[in-house]
């Protein structure tokens, strides 16, 4: 009889990872802002509302309950933020996460006299983070941009 329960408690086992392992997302979430909006600007930080916009390219329902993002400028951190979420992300759907984001002045202001006069050269920004399930499955992302600012010259 120990035995039988033994294999009954291996089988169940097996199936409930089988059924974690069917229930995550196919692909890599792709995630993208979709608005960047000043909120407030004291002395030393900039508050910032970051909406990403989240595309679920997977057949299951994504409920998310948590997020975080770092904003890189140059491959340097200059922001960061996190926010508690309730949001359910259709499958093969999108959903828009806000996250309230804090830019330090300092660091920005750093980053700006060292690329004073690079106009030729490309701008690297970089938003990392993760998006979190429950069980606090964490949902890793990237997105990454280069910009460009013409001389004012027109050259």
């Amino acid at each position: 009889m120990s035995r039988l329960k033994s294999w009954l408690l291996a089988g169940l086992a097996v199936f409930l990872l089988a059924a974690c392992a069917g229930s995550q997302p196919n692909e890599p979430l792709r995630v993208s802002v979709a608005q960047f909006q000043p909120l407030s600007q004291t002395g030393a930080e900039n508050r910032y509302r970051l909406d990403l916009r989240v595309h679920n390219p997977s057949r299951w329902v994504l409920h998310l309950i948590g997020a975080d993002v770092k904003l890189l400028l140059q491959g340097k951190p200059i922001g960061s933020g996190v926010a508690a979420l309730d949001l359910n992300v259709a499958a093969f759907g999108e959903g828009t996460v806000s996250i309230e984001v804090g830019v330090h002045e300092l660091q920005t202001l750093r980053q700006a006299i060292g690329l004073y006069g690079a106009a030729d050269r490309p701008l690297s920004i970089v938003l990392t983070g993760n998006l979190t399930r429950p069980g606090l499955l964490a949902l890793p992302y990237r997105s990454e941009a280069d910009l460009r600012f013409s001389a004012a010259n027109g050259r």
